[in-house]
């Protein structure tokens, strides 16, 4: 999977700016953060619509 460098965020900078990053993802369903702990890629945070949506496909 391919990722813009703007989608990924350490864990400090999600802790300290969590409204803009929520906002960010907010604006588009297709909007996606990659959460880097250590190094390494942890998570991804994703719209809930998104979500909901992948959930469902998946069932």
């Amino acid at each position: 999977m391919h990722y813009k460098t703007r989608e990924f965020i350490s864990t400090k900078d999600l802790q300290n700016n969590l409204d803009k990053h929520l906002d960010y993802i907010s604006q588009d369903p297709f909007n996606r953060l990659v959460i880097v702990r250590g190094g390494k890629n942890e998570d991804v945070m994703i719209p809930v619509l998104e979500y909901e949506h992948i959930k469902s496909v998946a069932e």
